[in-house]
């Protein structure tokens, strides 16, 4: 019998989602409550184009330093959105990538939304700073925030903060 583990290595599953960012895209995120396109083009379907990107993966390690996660509502999501499985290295033609070891053993679980998401405070279930000196810059804009929905959960690595 065949098993297919060795070749399926991205699909979508009902969970949460994250979106990894730094303070200057958070504070945007914060003004306009959207969740913008990102910057970069990326193959999709033999052409460029933005896409919107998260993971299933809440402890993915980015090469880019990443001060910020927000874990988003995937099931409230998936009702708005068309969120599609993405892997880079195949839409880029680089299927050789996708076999190698370094390749198997930090797969992203990456899923794309290929349009900016409004109302994300909608979505947001926590957003978790990895650097304390983002909260208090951005503390009148969480304030904010947290009056459109006091149910998203603000911490600081593992400890909530408490805005009453």
């Amino acid at each position: 019998m065949i098993s297919y583990d060795n070749y399926i290595t991205e699909g979508f599953f009902r969970q949460n989602l994250y979106h990894f960012t730094t303070i200057y895209p958070f504070k945007q995120i914060l003004e306009t409550d959207i969740l913008e396109l990102g910057y970069y083009y990326n193959p999709y379907n033999d052409e460029q184009i933005k896409t919107l990107s998260l993971t299933r993966n809440k402890d993915l390690i980015l090469e880019r330093e990443t001060t910020i996660r927000l874990e988003l509502d995937g099931d409230l999501l998936y009702q708005d959105y068309k969120i599609i499985p993405y892997d880079f290295f195949i839409n880029d033609k680089q299927e050789d990538k996708v076999k190698s070891d370094i390749r198997i053993k930090d797969v992203q679980s990456e899923e794309i939304i290929l349009k900016s998401i409004q109302e994300i405070s909608k979505y947001l279930k926590t957003i978790i700073f990895y650097d304390n000196k983002d909260i208090y810059k951005e503390d009148y804009l969480i304030k904010k925030l947290l009056l459109k929905n006091n149910d998203i959960i603000i911490k600081y690595k593992n400890t909530i903060i408490r805005y009453d």
